[in-house]
């Protein structure tokens, strides 16, 4: 078979890219859960329109009654596309890559976006306050029609939302269009205020709008739970820094409460109207700059004091021109992303993914001292609750049978939540207890060292025992021409727990014979297995020794000679253990053993004829195999 040294990787296909190959006159179909592309395979005995009948479809049924042996896929591995995709009907961690990257791209863009956005139009806004405190919404204005011109002269505009098209009704366009000029004129004055009768302790404005969207959504998503231990840790931090009841009359309280609560229902309003509705999102976005520049000739012509604006960019006309371009553009990234996360997800996950981002935001700038560190454990245990309920949702629906009718998002989310938490505990586990077992190791005596696994194992359920394993390969089994394990020796044994003394015993035997496995020059091992559980949660410890020879006579004679093995039969049998319990079994496979490798490079399966190693080298492509040890 020639080598194709460019043979595409191997990828997912879903059902409906291979139903589609159909249409496209290609005679793709799958087998056993594998995609083959079979256009240019001519070999087929019953000839190629034999196999156009399948094509677009899973022939596995048909394969399996014409032929029985599987290994008659081999001659087609070159035709293999990928796996074949099914649609998932539960959630299961790491197996949504899909939707787990989708997420990724979409936060990894839409989050910088927003705080790049709030920052720029804070800088801005601030730099025109210090000269003149008296102009109002006009600096967000002049920022809302910078956006908005670059909302048309740029092409990101065209993306937004990705394909979706939705409704185009001129009317949500318009409406959008304001509600961005108006969130553009009043945001600066929203997140530079606070509440400043609390002193240096007070809230500031973005701690006011992610509290206020939190309870928007909260309001308007009846089947979540009430957060009622996060409202309650929010009112703590807000009385410990001096706020009560009465305050709320105040008008240096309930002035910033007011603008920001406007701002929240802006929000709210444009992603409610934008979600679904593509087409006016992106219509929207260029009707900004008109709405824009009428609420800037508008408020010139109100307001005397808009001269005062002519007069700081006069001043400084490079320094100011620079700020508001950059507030502009960094303002357009921000609506993109808040629109997008509306169209792409829901109005719901947009507004929360502002929440939060406000929320770090505030932290990263005003710390948590002052008590704000009560807030920020009550915007944690709101977003774990969060989590729990999205889980909750999603193993709900998989009971329902209603599974594949949840977006895309919710598997993102949940995908990408895991994933991380995963990676950061994982590092945290790593860099603490795993050190740590290093320092415990050199405490206790040589014969003994404790065990922390590096990586996170899988949740079998609650009455499993869980124990520690370890694996001996010989030299001589790993190289080149490697022993090929036909008989398998497999000891379980078995002692009560509360009986240390016997748990001690087998133990040190267990390490001389370990020991002599070690020997270079023993002959015929493959490999040697060792599982210890020093509690099963049944009442006894177990220990249990897989050994792998290359012939029964390699296994009988090692047995006759180890003086380890006659050490344990010695324990066994003369009473030193009073509780050991023990099963001894020799296998031997029934029909020669099938091996496989997998390519370097395409990642294709590499099988050869039953009872031999697989090729170093892969039949399709010519790249090497991993060599993986025989056991």
């Amino acid at each position: 078979m020639p080598e194709e040294p460019e043979a595409a990787p191997l990828y997912e296909v879903d059902e409906e890219v291979l139903a589609s190959k159909a249409d496209s006159g290609l005679l793709w179909l799958a087998i056993e859960g594998v995609v083959y592309d079979l256009s240019q395979w001519h070999e087929h005995p019953g000839g190629t329109e034999v196999l156009r009948r399948f094509a677009g479809k899973d022939a596995t049924a048909e394969f399996q009654k014409a032929c029985q042996c599987k290994t008659s896929l081999a001659s087609v591995s070159r035709y293999q596309v990928g796996v074949l995709r099914l649609p998932p009907h539960e959630y299961r961690i790491f197996e949504h890559p899909v939707e787990e990257g989708e997420m990724r791209r979409l936060l990894t863009f839409a989050l910088p976006s927003l705080i790049i956005g709030i920052v720029g139009l804070k800088v801005f806004t601030g730099e025109v306050a210090e000269a003149s405190q008296s102009l109002g919404v006009l600096p967000g204005l002049l920022v809302a029609v910078g956006a908005g011109t670059f909302g048309i002269l740029t092409p990101m505009r065209r993306r937004l939302g990705g394909s979706s098209v939705g409704s185009s009704s001129g009317w949500h366009a318009h409406i959008i269009a304001l509600g961005i000029t108006a969130l553009c004129g009043i945001l600066p004055i929203a997140a530079s205020s606070s509440w400043t009768s609390l002193g240096g302790a007070a809230s500031q404005g973005l701690e006011l709008l992610s509290l206020g969207l939190f309870a928007a959504e909260t309001m308007l998503a009846p089947a979540m739970p009430l957060p009622t231990v996060p409202a309650l840790l929010c009112l703590f931090s807000w009385y410990d820094r001096g706020l009560r009841p009465a305050d709320f009359f105040h008008e240096g309280i309930y002035n910033p409460w007011r603008w920001c609560m406007a701002c929240v229902a802006l929000i709210v309003l444009l992603t409610r109207l934008a979600d679904g509705r593509a087409a006016c999102a992106r219509r929207a976005l260029a009707l900004t700059s008109l709405y824009a520049s009428a609420g800037v000739c508008l408020y010139v012509a109100l307001q005397p004091d808009a001269s005062e604006l002519r007069q700081i960019f006069t001043a400084s006309p490079l320094r100011m021109g620079g700020l508001l371009v950059f507030a502009s553009f960094a303002s357009m990234l921000a609506q993109l992303a808040l629109l997008d996360m509306a169209l792409r997800c829901s109005s719901s996950f947009a507004t929360r993914c502002v929440a939060f981002t406000l929320a770090l935001l505030n932290f990263a700038l005003y710390g948590l001292s002052s008590w704000r560190w009560l807030l920020a454990a009550g915007v944690v245990l709101h977003f774990l609750e969060l989590s729990r309920h999205h889980r909750g949702r999603l193993d709900q629906a998989a009971t329902a049978g209603r599974f594949a009718e949840l977006p895309w998002h919710f598997l993102g989310a949940q995908a990408l939540w895991d994933s991380g938490r995963v990676s950061v505990l994982g590092y945290l586990w790593r860099a603490t207890v795993c050190n740590l077992q290093n320092v415990v190791t050199s405490i206790i005596p040589d014969e003994l060292r404790v065990y922390a696994c590096e990586a996170p194992v899988p949740y079998y359920g609650e009455n499993v025992a869980m124990g520690l394993a370890a694996q001996y390969v010989p030299p001589k089994a790993r190289g080149k021409d490697r022993r090929r394990p036909n008989f398998f020796v497999c000891n379980v044994g078995q002692i009560v727990e509360s009986a240390l003394p016997d748990l001690q015993h087998t133990m040190n035997t267990l390490v001389d014979v370990w020991g002599e496995f070690h020997d270079p020059t023993l002959p015929g091992l493959c490999a040697n297995v060792v599982m210890v559980f020093p509690t099963s949660g049944q009442g006894w410890a177990k220990e249990i020794n897989l050994s792998v020879w290359e012939s029964g006579k390699d296994a009988f004679d090692w047995y006759v000679k180890s003086k380890g093995h006659k050490k344990a039969l010695m324990e066994h049998t003369s009473g030193i253990l009073r509780t050991f319990g023990n099963l001894l079994a020799s296998l031997e496979p029934a029909e020669p053993i099938k091996y496989q490798d997998r390519c370097r490079r395409c990642g294709r399966t590499v099988e050869a004829a039953p009872g031999q190693p697989a090729q170093p080298a892969c039949p399709v492509c010519g790249a090497g195999t991993f060599r993986y040890n025989l056991f």
